[in-house]
């Protein structure tokens, strides 16, 4: 494994932690709502659930890269994962992923991640529903 893939992979491990210890213990006092965003080289992560009929819909674009690169996207919801996979870029250098989740008594806490195999780039979102 080179150097630059072991480092972005640590950064990457890093960023999901930081987005994951945004989802409180059940005895912490539960923030009102939380949503927060960010990527290390300019593109831009967007993370949004939408509750109905019992079930949470999660959504997570990544904006700004260049079309036809691949992306390690993952989604969780309350530490529970919800979505992993490898997406391209499409020719607009956007990475869409949808899904779906059960939506869990109290507040659910989404967090969504993203890397870019090619340039390093990192990103990482978190928001809460209900």
């Amino acid at each position: 494994m080179s150097r630059r893939l072991t480092a972005a992979a640590a950064a990457s491990a890093a960023l999901v932690g930081a987005a994951l210890a945004i989802a409180p213990a059940a005895s912490a006092a539960v923030p009102a709502s939380v949503n927060v965003s960010g990527c290390t080289l300019g593109s831009t992560i967007t993370l949004s659930g939408t509750p109905s009929a019992g079930r949470i819909a999660v959504s997570l674009t990544v904006d700004g890269a260049a079309a036809g690169q691949y992306w390690s996207v993952a989604i969780g919801d309350n530490l529970t994962g919800v979505y992993a996979g490898l997406k391209k870029s499409d020719a607009n250098g956007d990475v869409a992923v949808a899904a779906s989740t059960g939506d869990q008594s109290g507040t659910d806490y989404l967090t969504g991640s993203a890397f870019n195999w090619r340039t390093g780039e990192v990103c990482g979102a978190a928001v809460s529903v209900g």
